[in-house]
C-alpha cells in the first residue's frame, strides 16, 4: 500500500515492498499464535490486557477509553525482534554490511550516546551500515537500523554529528514506538475485518439468489463491501502513518535535546524533509483512493438501478 508499507524507508524501493509483504504474512502468524495461547490460558482477560494492549505491568490502571487504534500491541517484542533479525538480514547481507570504518565508528558513537536516553528495554537495538551509494535508511521492526554509507557520507558532508544525530534519533524513535510493527499488525486485523464483513455480506445478500436481477444486485453489494474495506484500510493506514510520523518526530527531539546535541526540533525536521519523498508519496496515496473509489460506481449504480 503506497505511503503506508510497515518496512520503512526514506526512498521506498522493490525491496522494502517484498519485506513489507513478507511482514503481513509474519505478523498474521504471530497473531494466531497468540490467539491459540490465548486459549489454553485460564484468565482469558488478563491475557487480552496483556497481549491485546501490550500493557505487562500494572495493567489494571490502564484507562482503555484513552487508547487508539495504533496503541495497540499484539506482538511482544521477543517475536518483535526475531522479526527484525530476520528482515534486516535480507535488507544487508553481511557481504553488504560496512563494519570497522571511520563511517561506521561515527554511526555507533553518536547511536550509542543516543540510546542513553531510549526508554524501551528489550529491544535488539543495533545499527547497520550497508554498502550502497543511494542516500536511504530503513527500520525494520526489532530495533534494527540500516543506512546506507550513501546516506552518511551526504550526511558527514552536510551538517556533521547534528545531522547524522537528527537521523538516528527519528530512527530510534520509530524502533521505541514499535512503528512498523504497528502498521503491520493494523494491516493484518483490517483484513481479518474484510474477510469478515465479507462473510456476513455474502449471509445476507447470496449470490446465488433465484431471480437473476436480485443475484446481480447481491454481487455488486458483495463486491462493495469488500473494495468499502479495503478503501477503507488505505485511509486508516494513511492516518496512522501521519500519526506515527509526528510522534516520532516529537520522540526523537526529546532524545536530541537528552542526549546534549544541538539540533532542535525545527534543525532535525529540515534535515529529514531534504530525505523524505513527501510529494510523491502523497501523489500515489491520492491516485489509490480515486483509483479505488472510481472502481466503486460501476457497484453503487447497479444497487440502486
Amino acid at each position: 500500500m503506497n505511503g503506508a508499507d510497515p518496512i520503512f524507508s526514506f526512498k521506498s524501493t522493490a525491496q522494502t515492498e517484498q519485506l513489507s509483504g513478507e511482514m503481513f504474512d509474519d505478523i498474521a502468524n504471530a497473531l494466531e499464535t497468540v490467539s491459540t495461547m490465548i486459549d489454553t490460558v485460564k484468565d482469558v482477560v488478563s491475557t487480552i490486557f496483556k497481549f491485546a494492549f501490550g500493557v505487562f505491568k500494572d495493567y489494571r490502571d490502564v484507562d482503555i477509553s484513552n487508547l487508539r487504534p495504533r496503541d495497540i500491541k499484539v506482538v511482544p517484542t521477543p517475536v518483535e525482534n526475531s522479526f527484525g533479525e530476520s528482515m534486516a538480514a535480507k535488507v544487508c547481507s553481511e557481504e553488504e554490511t560496512e563494519t570497522g570504518t571511520v563511517l561506521d565508528d561515527w554511526v555507533q558513537g553518536v547511536g550509542k550516546k543516543l540510546l542513553q536516553g531510549s526508554k524501551r528495554d528489550g529491544l535488539a537495538y543495533q545499527f547497520l551500515l550497508k554498502k550502497d551509494d543511494e542516500p536511504n535508511a530503513f527500520v525494520v521492526p526489532g530495533g534494527k537500523m540500516i543506512l546506507t554509507t550513501g546516506l552518511i557520507e551526504k550526511l558527514k558532508a552536510n551538517g556533521g554529528d547534528e545531522a547524522l544525530a537528527s537521523v538516528l534519533s527519528y530512527l530510534i524513535a520509530r524502533s521505541e514506538g514499535s512503528e512498523e510493527t504497528k502498521t503491520a499488525q493494523t494491516g493484518v486485523l483490517m483484513h481479518l475485518l474484510g474477510k469478515i464483513s465479507s462473510a456476513i455480506s455474502g449471509y445476507f445478500y447470496p449470490e446465488d439468489a433465484k431471480e437473476k436481477q436480485a443475484a446481480k444486485k447481491n454481487r455488486a453489494v458483495n463486491e462493495l463491501v469488500d473494495q468499502g474495506v479495503e478503501l477503507g484500510t488505505q485511509v486508516f493506514l494513511h492516518r496512522q502513518k501521519a500519526e506515527a510520523e509526528e510522534t516520532s518526530r516529537t520522540r526523537a527531539a526529546e532524545l536530541l535535546k537528552e542526549s546534549g546535541f544541538e539540533g532542535d526540533r525545527s534543525s532535525m525536521d529540515k534535515v529529514l524533509d531534504s530525505l523524505f519523498d513527501r510529494e510523491e508519496d502523497e501523489e500515489a496515496y491520492q491516485d489509490d483512493v480515486h483509483e479505488q473509489l472510481g472502481a466503486m460506481m460501476p457497484n453503487i449504480f447497479k444497487i440502486f438501478a
